[in-house]
């Protein structure tokens, strides 16, 4: 296994970061169905739910 190296990791939170800044602008504009789904969790009454 490759060890992460701490570039990859400062790569792996900004492109994390990234994609949560474009999440919450997508979701705001109310354009939900250009979200990637598979990665959203949505918390509802009975707990975490994956769509």
């Amino acid at each position: 296994m490759t060890p992460i190296t701490r570039s990859t990791a400062q790569l792996y939170e900004t492109d994390f970061v990234a994609w949560t800044e474009k999440t919450v602008q997508l979701i705001r504009a109310g354009q939900f169905e250009k979200n990637d789904k598979s990665e959203l969790l949505l918390s509802g009454k009975s707990g975490n739910k994956r769509f």
